[in-house]
């Protein structure tokens, strides 16, 4: 669940890296439209979606492409923390569970690569995140680490069903 999360998280970066470069080729190429012809490029641009916020606009759009990045990158911020807490609890119930067998990984070798790439990519977001401006990760609350703990029994109790 923390891997297909991280990946969707992933492709919204992706996107909106995408809306960002465009967004801004945009802002330049209008900064070339003379004064005599922005009324027409103005509505060659009406009900497109992000719109496409013009230098000469003095109004601000919520749907602009910059509102809709900053959106975005609020988003993408948060939900980075989120899964990086998860993350981290997975971590710990799998160190408590290693505990009970002597120190052996719980992990198959196919799961322990899903959980090391998945740590991977939340570092790279995370690093691409932090540079623009400060985005502290911190340990799992004991609210996520309960509900990582209650996966963890559930996918006990469902994997002990189907061998028992």
């Amino acid at each position: 669940m923390v891997e297909q999360r991280t990946e969707q998280l992933y492709l919204r970066f992706l996107w909106l890296d995408s809306v960002v470069a465009l967004g801004y080729q945009a802002w330049l190429l209008a900064e070339l439209v003379p004064p005599g012809k922005r009324k027409r490029a103005m509505r060659v641009l009406e009900d497109r979606g992000p719109l496409v916020e013009l230098p000469w606009q003095p109004e601000d759009n919520p749907r602009s492409w910059l509102n809709v990045c900053d959106r975005g990158e609020a988003a993408l911020r948060s939900g980075v923390v989120s899964q990086w807490q998860m993350l981290r609890a997975v971590d710990i119930v799998l160190d408590e569970v290693a505990t009970e067998f002597e120190g052996e990984d719980p992990l198959r070798p196919v799961m322990r690569g899903i959980v090391e790439a998945t740590r991977r990519k939340l570092k790279d977001l995370h690093e691409v995140l932090n540079a623009a401006e400060p985005l502290k990760l911190e340990e799992p609350d004991e609210e996520t680490l309960a509900l990582a703990r209650t996966y963890f029994e559930n996918g006990r109790r469902l994997m002990s069903g189907l061998t028992g």
